[in-house]
Formats: C-alpha cells, sequence, structure tokens
C-alpha cells in the first residue's frame, strides 16, 4: 500500500536510533522505514529487489562484526563507516561538541597534554571489549557482554583498560568458570595485532560508557554529574551535524547510488533551515569560506535557543548578509525577555495573595485568645472567696 501511494526511495534502517540520525538528513523525496534488526533489513532488501522488481530501496546496517569476519555487502545493502551508528558519531566532530559541553577546561586540556586526544582514548578503550566479542564469537564462546560495570576495568582519569580485569569481568558476567582466561588473553593479543581499522572494531555503546565514565570521574564538569548513558548517546546524535554526515562513506556512496538511479535521498541544507521564513536555500548567498563568522548578530540568540542551533553551525557568513536576520532575532529576544517579565510578576502576584491569606487566616485563629480574659482564682481559694481578696493580696505568695 505505502508503495502505491508513495512514488520515492525507501531507507530501510534497524531502530529508531538510526532513524533519528538518518531522519535529520532524509530529503522530502524519500522516507526512513524502522526494520527493528539488522536480519529484517536484508530480508526486506532482498525481498523487494528480488521478487517484487522494487529499485526504489536502500538498507542502511550497522558493519558490527562482519568487516572483521571478512564479509561484505553490496549496493542496494550499505554498512556504516564504522563498527555501528554511534561510533560513526564518535568517530566525527560531534564528540568534541560535547566534549565541550560536558567536560571540564583545565582537566580536558591536562588530559590531551598527559594521555593526548579524548577520542583517541575512548577508542582505544573500546577497541579491547570489542575484539574480544569477536574472539567469543569466533570460537563459539558465547560470553556475556551486557551489563558490564566498566569502572572495573577503565581507568576513569587515564581511560586505560586493565586487560586482565575486563576478561575476569566478562567471564563471571557470564558465569562461564570453564574457559581459560590465559587463553582469551592470548587471543585478545593476537587480535589486536592484526587489527588494521581499530574504527571497525570498537563498539559504539561501548564507547559511550566509556566516555561517560570519563567525563563523570576523570575530566567532566559539573553538568555531566547526573549524566545518563542514555542522554550522552542522545546527545551525540543530535550533535552529529550535516557536515559530519557529508564526510561519511556512507553519504558518498547513498549519494552515488541515489543519482545513478535518479533519486533524491538526502536534502543536507534542510538541516541549516531557520524558521523565521529564511530557509537554507535563501542562506546559500551568505557563505563565504574567507570570512569568520558575525559573533555579534548570534550574541543576541538565547544559549537554550534551539531553533537557531542550525545557524550557528555555520562556520564562515558574510557579514553584510546578516543584516536581513537583525530584526527577527531582536525581534525574538523581545518576546523572551517580556515572557521572563510577566512571569514574573504573575509570580509576585500569587506570592502577595498567598502571603494576605497566611496572614489573615494565622490572625482570624489567634485573635480570640487574645480577646478572651480569663481570671481563675488561686489554689484553694473559692471563687466567691477571691471576689473579696484585692488583687494585691491575691497575687502576694
Amino acid at each position: 500500500m505505502t508503495r502505491t501511494l508513495f512514488k520515492g526511495a525507501f531507507i530501510l534502517v534497524e531502530g529508531v536510533t538510526d532513524d533519528r540520525v538518518y531522519g535529520k538528513f532524509v530529503s522530502e523525496e524519500a522516507r526512513i522505514i524502522q526494520c527493528h534488526s539488522k536480519e529484517s533489513v536484508r530480508k526486506a532488501v532482498k525481498e523487494l529487489t528480488g521478487r517484487r522488481k522494487v529499485s526504489q530501496v536502500i538498507g542502511i546496517v550497522d558493519a558490527d562484526l562482519d568487516v572483521l569476519d571478512g564479509k561484505h555487502v553490496a549496493p542496494p545493502m550499505f554498512y556504516t563507516d564504522c563498527r555501528d551508528m554511534e561510533m560513526m558519531c564518535i568517530c566525527s566532530n560531534a564528540l568534541e561538541d560535547i566534549v565541550n559541553e560536558y567536560g571540564d577546561r583545565s582537566k580536558v586540556a591536562r588530559f590531551k597534554e598527559r594521555y593526548g586526544s579524548i577520542k583517541e582514548a575512548v577508542l582505544n578503550a573500546s577497541v579491547p571489549l570489542g575484539l574480544l566479542m569477536h574472539v567469543s564469537k569466533r570460537q563459539g564462546l558465547g560470553l556475556n557482554f551486557g551489563d558490564l560495570d566498566f569502572s572495573v576495568f577503565v581507568n576513569p582519569h587515564t581511560l586505560a583498560v586493565d586487560y586482565n580485569a575486563m576478561i575476569d569481568a566478562v567471564v563471571m558476567n557470564s558465569r562461564r568458570t570453564s574457559v581459560s582466561k590465559r587463553s582469551l588473553l592470548r587471543s585478545l593479543r593476537e587480535e589486536m595485532e592484526a587489527l588494521e581499522d581499530p574504527w571497525v572494531a570498537g563498539r559504539g555503546h561501548d564507547a559511550v560508557e566509556i566516555l561517560l565514565l570519563g567525563l563523570k570521574k576523570g575530566f567532566g564538569s559539573f553538568n555531566a554529574r547526573y549524566l545518563t548513558n542514555g542522554a550522552l548517546g542522545g546527545s551525540l546524535r543530535l550533535a552529529f551535524s550535516d557536515s559530519d554526515f557529508r564526510a561519511t562513506r556512507l553519504y558518498k556512496d547513498t549519494e552515488a547510488w541515489g543519482e545513478a538511479n535518479g533519486l533524491r535521498l538526502w536534502d543536507l541544507r534542510r538541516s541549516l533551515e531557520v524558521r523565521f521564513g529564511y530557509s537554507a536555500g535563501g542562506l546559500d548567498y551568505l557563505l563565504d569560506p574567507p570570512l569568520a563568522v558575525v559573533q555579534d548578530r548570534l550574541a543576541v540568540v538565547p544559549e537554550n535557543d534551539r531553533l537557531l542551533v542550525y545557524l550557528q553551525a555555520l562556520v564562515q557568513v558574510r557579514p553584510a548578509g546578516l543584516e536581513p536576520l537583525d530584526q527577527p532575532l531582536q525581534l525574538r529576544h523581545a518576546l523572551l525577555e517580556r515572557q521572563r517579565r510577566d512571569f514574573l510578576l504573575v509570580f509576585l502576584a500569587l506570592f502577595r495573595v498567598h502571603f494576605l491569606s497566611s496572614l489573615l487566616s494565622t490572625l482570624a485563629l489567634t485573635a480570640p485568645s487574645l480577646m478572651r480574659t480569663d481570671i481563675r482564682a488561686p489554689t484553694g481559694i473559692s471563687e466567691t472567696d477571691a471576689t473579696t481578696f484585692p488583687p494585691s493580696s491575691v497575687m502576694r505568695p
């Protein structure tokens, strides 16, 4: 039914996170469909392009361990550049944006001075566990790599990995006491020596966990204290920009396939849309590589205003070209200031009403006791006798 109603291209992906990333760049002439597993993508593409003769469909899946096993795919199936989509985000400039957001500047500088770039450190720390998965799969060991405590074998200050502690953690997590840890270590070292491209070995989930550990206990700022792996993974996907995607082999290969088949899969300019009526196409004339970004024009945008986040991603902008944006930016800034002022006035009014109500309630409760005069006779003296005593003699002990 969908095929008969929609005449564009279909991009089949594994899951929701893939949809969120690639959905930022897909054109209006293509649709993304979640297949919920890698095998489902393969079967769907084979069925559509084979028996049903549908040519406007491609599949994008994580490479996983296929590259290490010597497996490859041909169009219309495409692999991610790295082992998976999350690792592709780690490989891009998105990681630098995350470190700038959640890292402490002095701690990050100290880390880079002592141990090198954070990207390389995260990659190197994720590779041993990724290769251990490869060893487990190749030897049929059935080791369990889920819910590992990375702080047991990864130093949060250096991101160095203790191989023996890592193997111990995996074996205990798998409850496979018959596995030889010494043999695992030997196989792991052999795999690492033969590895040519570490980006196809490190798993994105592990890299996110390692980065999270470093941010929370090593080089992170105060705002990384309550960061979770889910939030960090989402931040990486959000920071993965159109320029990052354009630099991938995946984009180049799929774009070339689309052009060869007369299909428009991606629209990277759409991610630069400014929601003041200025489309990305209308900003083309602003681009000028020799000139720097005019920061004073963008300074009026609040830091938490996500509507213009893609405008700030423009690296080079001609100053005269930003003048048409001055008025809408200033109007938006004035509107936000007015909203803050109105909120403060409403808050003060509510506080005043609550305070007066509390004060009146307190007076209503205490007024009867203040107005009541209750004179009681001293102990041992009747009320009739007390009335004949002068006040001084009643109070005298």
